[in-house]
């Protein structure tokens, strides 16, 4: 369960991608592991996760006021963002965004929609 925090960890904070996470616990953990072993793990951290992030989402949207927050990060010279705003009469939206995935996700409606691209991402 720790290497698996761990991966997560890297993966997060450091936003490595999975040959560059085989590449450093192999030189500091000498841990022999594929790209294809990350990405596994990394899945199944997110599928151990998905209850909790189930639960903060209802909780966001049970809440009476929810501190609205939209938060930019550069992924691969791509801009990112993430955010939750508050609960309206419609509901809570809470939204995610990735350039490499090419999509935006509106946790309230709870569909999947085609994000655009800034030039070049």
């Amino acid at each position: 369960m720790e290497l698996l925090a761990r991966i997560a960890l890297v993966r997060a904070e450091l936003r490595l991608p999975a040959a560059l996470i085989a590449s450093y616990l192999g030189a500091v953990h000498q841990l022999e592991l594929s790209a294809g072993a990350i990405v596994g793990a990394l899945h199944r951290v997110a599928v151990a996760g998905s209850a909790f992030q189930t639960q903060v989402q209802t909780a966001i949207r049970a809440s009476p006021r929810v501190q609205a927050d939209e938060t930019g990060l550069r992924q691969e010279g791509c801009m990112a963002t993430g955010g939750a705003s508050a609960p309206t009469v419609s509901g809570c939206t809470c939204m995610e965004a990735g350039p490499k995935r090419g999509w935006t996700r509106s946790w309230a409606v709870g569909r999947a929609r085609r994000q655009t691209r800034s030039p070049g991402c």
